[in-house]
């Protein structure tokens, strides 16, 4: 997976860093990366102001399509809306989340999940049920 930034340091550490995440969406970040270096290489990367989450999502969703199009069988897009409840965060009284999440994957014998094509996140402005107001969320 190869990411393209203004600089090219960053899109090297990036396509690093992600080459890094394929396969291994499972695992936390400490057992992915092999060294701490490289741990605090990645953390640098998502908190960098210059790296984009959009640019980020785009090359990840423009890569997922480019694979599904190489199928020849039906790719269909798979559409799940989950509520994140952190309880045990408290973020100014926001704590909870929904993500709107959109996934390329074959509908063949054998399932291929070609990944991410969408996201979308939403925060809630207020814990107060009677109130909720929801706003856009970063991701990063």
């Amino acid at each position: 997976m190869e990411f393209t930034t203004c600089d090219q340091r960053l899109s090297k550490r990036a396509t690093d860093c992600f080459q890094q995440l394929q396969g291994r969406v499972h695992e936390p970040f400490p057992e992915v990366f092999s060294s701490s270096s490289k741990l605090a290489g990645f953390y640098r990367l998502i908190n960098n102001k210059r790296v984009k989450e959009q640019d980020l999502l785009n090359s990840i969703s423009s890569q997922s399509f480019a694979s599904a199009n190489d199928d020849e069988g039906l790719t269909v897009c798979v559409h799940d809306t989950t509520q994140l409840n952190f309880r045990c965060l408290e973020l100014s009284g926001k704590n909870k989340f929904f993500s709107h999440t959109s996934l390329a994957v074959s509908f063949s014998k054998k399932p291929i999940v070609y990944g991410l094509v969408g996201i979308e996140n939403w925060q809630a402005q207020s814990n107060t049920p009677n109130e909720q107001r929801w706003s856009r969320a970063a991701i990063l």
